[in-house]
């Protein structure tokens, strides 16, 4: 199905595009790097600005935390970038006490992310209700609604980040069926 799904949609994107797994993709390293071409949790190296992808679920749709030990190195590797983003399906934080089953409570990671201060965003798409902005302290955790599935906002969206020559970032929200933004964020 993954092959399909990148064959079918994703390959026809008019720009390059970076996936990593959901808790529905069942998939591990070797099968992601076999479909896409880098595992299931990766980096991407855009000159001034770093990108981590870390996979939250296991090969069954459990949540898990990302890899502490991917995180740091990568982070540590990225630490005299201008700005980087970080990319977790599963936030790795319960907001509020309702919330345990949607999110996955990884303080270790939280506190990991705290300690750089060129993470400027975090972002999430596991919560499908979810379109908005969040935060960890002065951390924003920004999430996307859905383009796929049956569940959560009432429309299908996605989010698009602009970063200006000066550094400045810009992050709005897409209706995707009547393509007027949603809400707009300075970070």
């Amino acid at each position: 199905m993954l092959k399909k799904v990148k064959e079918t949609y994703l390959d026809k994107l008019p720009a390059p595009y970076y996936t990593i797994p959901g808790n529905h993709d069942f998939a591990d390293a070797a099968v992601w790097k076999g479909v896409f071409g880098y595992e299931d949790k990766h980096v991407v190296d855009k000159g001034d600005i770093g990108f981590v992808f870390a996979n939250t679920a296991d090969t069954k749709g459990g949540y898990v935390c990302p890899d502490y030990n991917f995180m740091k190195a990568s982070l540590d590797a990225y630490k005299d970038k201008k700005m980087v983003f970080v990319i977790l399906h599963i936030a790795p934080h319960i907001w509020n006490p309702e919330e345990k089953g949607t999110f996955v409570d990884c303080p270790e990671i939280v506190a990991l992310l705290h300690s750089y201060a060129n993470i400027k965003a975090v972002f999430h798409g596991h919560d499908h209700s979810l379109d908005g902005i969040r935060y960890t302290g002065k951390l924003p955790h920004l999430f996307d609604s859905h383009f796929g599935g049956s569940w959560g906002t009432d429309y299908k969206g996605y989010r698009i980040v602009e970063v200006t020559p000066d550094n400045k970032i810009t992050t709005y929200q897409v209706n995707a069926s009547q393509n007027p933004i949603l809400n707009t964020n300075k970070l």
